[in-house]
């Protein structure tokens, strides 16, 4: 679907696709020989092709970012669970101050008034 010039093809595109289509095309850069051929592949190992044990390799080798897990004692306090929430929700930041709000686009100021 691209033309000699290497530029998207858009009178051909235009008889066969809608116009919703042709707008996505837009946003992406159309084939180019001097970049290399434009093939489909896996990241996840060196000769591209999916596999099931690369795949499984890469989930695994996730990092879990290191947390202070001393906030997991909080679940085995002696007191009712809306604290033990509140607790959990202050050490993780998850309050919804007004600052909190505010970043989030829900309040107009950052003060408490």
């Amino acid at each position: 679907m691209a033309d000699a010039t290497g530029q998207w093809d858009w009178n051909r595109m235009s008889s066969v696709l809608p116009e919703l289509v042709l707008r996505k095309i837009a946003t992406i850069r159309p084939p180019n020989n001097m970049l290399g051929s434009d093939v489909q592949g896996w990241r996840w190992e060196q000769n591209w092709c999916f596999t099931t044990k690369s795949t499984y390799e890469a989930l695994s080798n996730y990092e879990v970012p290191s947390f202070d897990f001393k906030w997991l004692n909080i679940w085995h306090l002696q007191v009712p669970q809306r604290v033990k929430v509140f607790v959990w929700l202050a050490v993780h930041d998850r309050l919804l101050t007004n600052a909190e709000r505010f970043r989030r686009h829900l309040a107009i100021s950052d003060r408490c008034t």
